[in-house]
């Protein structure tokens, strides 16, 4: 398949585009801001499908506002659907969760956006939060699981044949398989030995 004369997708590989003017798709300086200004883009395209997909995590508040903020003030994203409190999202797709990030957040612009926001904390880990949640100065931080949210994302948007749903689609593709690999590496019991490839020392003669 082709779109501007680029190939969408061979078997075994997924290719997402980097920009097009076309689709709006947006264009990512970071690796990791590449995720989160992804489902900041599905919200302004997708609306309806994107309360669908972030259902789990939203609550109903009076409040008529629909918007989408990107790194706003350090925060990666901020969104807004009318009937919702305001959801911000901090993604840790390849760092570690970091309470003292969190922490400055609440401090700094968080306390900006009005009614009380939804505080979800993205990750590929799992931050080993008490049922999911933090407590930080009388606020709670949500964890929600990049696998959960790939297969909402798979939900709404596999199988269609408009571009930008496929894009959402290959995202979900890509989170699954990223997964798969933490699966095949990650340690399963504590007895697991890890073993590194054992070359004897050489000793150079010397110079005589």
């Amino acid at each position: 398949m082709f779109l501007d004369g680029a190939k969408l997708h061979q078997p075994g590989r997924i290719l997402l585009p980097v920009s097009s003017s076309r689709t709006g798709c947006p264009i990512a300086r970071s690796k990791e801001l590449f995720h989160s200004n992804l489902i900041g883009w599905m919200c302004e395209r997708y609306p309806d499908e994107s309360v669908r997909v972030l259902s789990r995590w939203l609550r109903p508040a009076e409040q008529p506002v629909a918007s989408v903020q990107r790194e706003y003030k350090h925060l990666d994203l901020v969104a807004r659907f009318p009937g919702f409190a305001p959801v911000v999202v901090e993604n840790k797709m390849f760092a570690l969760p970091d309470v003292v990030q969190l922490r400055r957040h609440l401090d700094g612009p968080v306390k900006a956006i009005v009614p009380q926001p939804t505080l979800v904390l993205l990750s590929l880990t799992d931050p080993g939060w008490s049922d999911g949640r933090l407590e930080v100065d009388g606020k709670t931080w949500v964890h929600a699981s990049w696998r959960v949210l790939a297969q909402r994302l798979r939900t709404q948007f596999a199988g269609r044949s408009d571009f930008g749903a496929q894009i959402l689609a290959h995202e979900a593709h890509l989170i699954h398989l990223l997964y798969r690999a933490i699966d095949q590496v990650s340690v399963k019991s504590d007895n697991e030995l890890f073993l590194l490839p054992y070359r004897p020392p050489t000793h150079s003669r010397a110079c005589g």
